[in-house]
């Protein structure tokens, strides 16, 4: 009580031990101070399916079996973040197709992804349209990869090889990284 944000911080990454004790203790003081008005809080979280998900840490007295996610801390706190009995802020989610509930890679919409009980801690819902790439963006995001040298070939620095690399991921993000990853 009392303290201020950065010496909890820094307390949690000097003790790992507690970091996610020290991870809940923040986002508790964001939510209160939110609510009171003092600032607003946008809450961004990728791959939200994985909330709800096996993890992949086995358990010590068990060889197969694997914790919940649910049994875990920092899996709580980020849940707990998504509850509405906090204002002032926002809360911004993705799913991802990569890390499912299920392994049924033909589910790609949020309410197939996360399940129906899941689904409805995410109430009010309101979708995203997000377009494919345009010429310019893809192009954009090639030139990225090169520079960060994540794309090694010097034929993607061609203007053929750069419509290549557009027609093979058909305008998508996600298709261009997994092409990109062979390049």
């Amino acid at each position: 009580m009392g303290t201020p944000l950065t010496n909890l911080i820094e307390f949690g990454l000097a003790r790992v031990k507690y970091s996610s004790d020290v991870m809940g203790a923040v986002m508790k003081e964001l939510r209160h101070i939110s609510s009171a008005g003092d600032c607003r809080v946008l809450v961004a979280i990728d791959g939200l399916n994985v909330c709800w998900g096996t993890g992949r840490g086995r358990r010590v007295d068990e060889k197969r079996q694997y914790y919940q996610a649910s049994e875990l801390s920092f899996i709580q706190h980020w849940r707990r973040m998504m509850q509405l009995d906090w204002t002032g802020g926002a809360v911004v989610c993705t799913v991802d197709g990569l890390a499912p509930l299920t392994r049924d890679h033909l589910k790609f919409k949020p309410l197939e992804l996360l399940g129906a009980e899941n689904f409805q801690t995410m109430d009010p819902f309101i979708p995203v349209h997000i377009a494919e790439y345009s010429d310019l963006e893809a192009v954009s995001c090639i030139e990225y990869y090169r520079d960060r040298k994540f794309i090694q070939k010097e034929h993607a620095a061609t203007e053929a090889g750069r419509k290549e690399l557009i027609a093979l991921s058909c305008h998508n993000p996600e298709e261009l990284y997994r092409v990109a990853i062979n390049w």
